[in-house]
């Protein structure tokens, strides 16, 4: 992914040589809150460069509260919108309510996958029961991954077993 425009929040740690909580105690403090992208947090060049103002201001022994008295920073979220670049290159734009504007095509990708992840795994149908039938009248060995598609198992499920039942259908370790 190629980010032009954002700073992985992750790496702010090491950045400043401290720990997580204090990363995000001072975003907190100063207002700043991360955009994420494919469920990695960000921060824009702006955002990364008040932090080390920040930085450089805590390391000569002041303090967080005196460096937002002192430099005149809100507490509040900056009004202005962020423009973010994803990993196909599309140009979006993040709204001062956080709300991310999406192209169409984005839309249509995450109605999809949304849909894809809250339906139910289907169950077993007539074709998987054929599929097994063929398999036993035709004595073939079949690897457990393969199996575990078709019953709609995890492979991990059926691997530590020297033998499985399923549906009338009697499967034994081989080899």
């Amino acid at each position: 992914m190629t980010e032009l425009n954002n700073f992985p929040v992750q790496q702010l740690s090491d950045r400043y040589g401290i720990g997580r909580t204090q990363v995000y105690s001072r975003m907190n403090q100063m207002g700043i809150t991360p955009h994420t992208i494919n469920r990695k947090s960000y921060l824009t060049i702006a955002e990364l460069d008040r932090l080390d103002d920040l930085d450089d201001y805590l390391k000569k022994g002041g303090t967080i509260r005196e460096f937002i008295n002192k430099s005149g920073v809100d507490d509040t979220p900056d009004d202005s919108n962020q423009m973010i670049v994803n990993h196909d290159f599309q140009v979006l734009e993040v709204l001062p309510s956080g709300q991310l504007v999406l192209p169409l095509e984005g839309i249509t990708t995450l109605i999809k996958e949304t849909v894809r992840a809250i339906l139910p795994q289907p169950k077993a149908n007539i074709d998987d029961f054929r599929m097994l039938q063929e398999i036993v009248d035709n004595d073939w060995v079949i690897p457990t991954s393969r199996l575990a598609a078709i019953t709609n198992l995890s492979p991990r499920t059926l691997q530590g077993k020297n033998e499985y039942v399923y549906c009338g259908f009697r499967f034994s370790k081989f080899g």
